[in-house]
């Protein structure tokens, strides 16, 4: 029995749910606005994929009746460019089977390593009997790649994976994590793979997440972060790596050394001859609470040593924090509006080149069309097609091409006269001679012919004169 083909359906928008547990979870920039673009051009040309929701998902999502699997970025951009609906192919699958279809749906250059990676683990874990070998082939990927991947997220904890993400995505990370500052970056470091892979082998998940920390802060690159994992085994704080380059350009002498090298990077102090030196990189709402704390600390340590001390610091130390804490709040605010910004102008950035581009191919095709139907050749319809007749009469019998040797009035013409004082002293036609030369395989066969004609030419010149 033949399997019954796929229908598509249209399916309304507001009807399909995203998959929450899409393996591809980052798309190139401004690539929603181009398929929001491409559909308005083209319309769409490859139907998604989308499975039923079970009675306890719609339970769960009420107003959904379908969930995708496959389309997740013609879904974004139909919602973009303003359409109701999608031609789908329903899927009848079951739930557990959802993951896998959609990993499978996905093109595997279209997702990066760190979506593969995450999507592996989790079939390795629906899938504890398949060995990983197994397991490789079943995803089309090598098993290198599910050596790796399972070896990096089996060290990964929440907090580390959740720094990856925010790091790959370049978006706001949840609070208590660290954020880059990209501000004060040309470019946007983004962690890969064996950096990861380097730092899965200190094996302990908040060993591994302290190093991801550092890693992200020094911008480490591969070889550096097998450096910070020898550093850690051999009894030091992740936090303490690269910090021996600036305590060794302090003076030895100095017995503070030790403290300045637990210092964090913004933070520097140098020795001069009247004293100290420090520079701290702070921001508006760091700067006061920081020094304020300073300066109290200070006064505090003059009442213990019993000398004269300074109230005020103290006293406002609480209405500081206090006032440190909106002005906090608005920086991260105002970073995270510039970022949306910033993106927000890449997006229409993206979508402009794509309006531009398909209004180019449509013009280049209407130019096209133009030229094509420009060089048709028109036949007027009162005006038979040319055709080739055969000679009629006496001249039937001649060959066709043959030079003309009689004119309208029965005499000899020129050419006719050359044409018999040829066959004359050569025997040959010139049709003859010409046929002759063309079915010669001598390498020289033309340079023959033409020999044997400039001969009887010859021949005939003398005889005329």
């Amino acid at each position: 029995m033949e399997p019954t083909p796929m229908t598509v359906q249209s399916i309304l928008l507001t009807k399909i749910m995203a998959n929450p547990r899409q393996p591809r979870r980052r798309f190139a920039p401004g690539s929603i606005p181009e398929m929001a673009e491409s559909l308005k051009t083209l319309g769409q040309q490859t139907p998604a994929k989308v499975r039923p929701l079970t009675l306890e998902e719609r339970t769960h999502h009420p107003g959904f009746e379908f969930l995708m699997i496959g389309g997740h970025r013609r879904l974004a951009g139909a919602q973009l460019a303003g359409w109701t609906a999608l031609d789908c192919i329903v899927l009848d699958i079951l739930p557990a089977e959802t993951h896998l279809a959609a990993l499978m749906d996905n093109d595997s250059e279209e997702m990066d390593w760190w979506d593969w990676d995450l999507a592996i683990e989790e079939q390795d874990k629906a899938n504890p009997d398949l060995t990983q070998r197994a397991l490789a082939g079943r995803l089309g990927v090598s098993l290198t790649k599910v050596n790796t991947a399972l070896k990096i997220t089996k060290t990964l904890s929440p907090n580390a994976r959740a720094l990856v993400t925010q790091n790959l995505d370049q978006a706001a990370a949840p609070k208590g994590d660290f954020v880059p500052n990209w501000n004060k970056l040309k470019a946007p470091y983004q962690i890969n793979e064996f950096v990861l892979l380097a730092l899965a082998d200190l094996a302990d998940t908040l060993a591994v997440y302290r190093a991801l920390k550092v890693a992200l802060e020094l911008h480490l690159t591969e070889q550096k972060a097998q450096k910070l994992v020898e550093w850690v085994k051999s009894g030091h704080n992740p936090e303490d790596y690269g910090q021996k380059a600036d305590t060794a350009a302090q003076d030895p002498n100095d017995p503070y050394s030790a403290y300045w090298a637990n210092l964090p990077q913004q933070v520097k102090v140098s020795r001069g001859k009247k004293g100290y030196r420090v520079v701290m990189d702070l921001s508006p709402a760091e700067a006061v609470p920081v020094v304020y704390g300073a300066m109290s600390n200070w006064e505090h340590l003059k009442v213990l040593s019993g000398e004269n001390h300074d109230l005020r610091y103290r006293n406002a130390l609480h209405q500081v924090h206090q006032d440190a804490v909106p002005l906090r709040k608005k920086e991260v605010a105002e970073k995270a509006q510039a970022e949306a910004g910033r993106k927000a102008a890449l997006e229409a950035k993206a979508a402009e080149k794509a309006r531009k581009l398909a209004k180019r191919q449509a013009a280049l095709q209407a130019k096209m069309e133009a030229k094509a139907q420009k060089q048709k050749p028109e036949i007027p319809a009162s005006q038979p097609a040319p055709t080739l007749r055969e000679p009629q009469g006496p001249e039937q019998s001649r060959r066709v091409g043959a030079a003309p040797r009689d004119d309208e009035k029965g005499e000899k013409s020129f050419l006719g006269k050359i044409g018999d004082l040829v066959e004359q002293k050569t025997g040959l036609t010139p049709q003859d001679l010409k046929a002759k030369a063309e079915g010669m395989l001598a390498k020289d066969a033309v340079q023959a012919a033409n020999y044997q004609i400039r001969r009887g030419m010859r021949n005939i010149l003398k005889d005329l004169f």
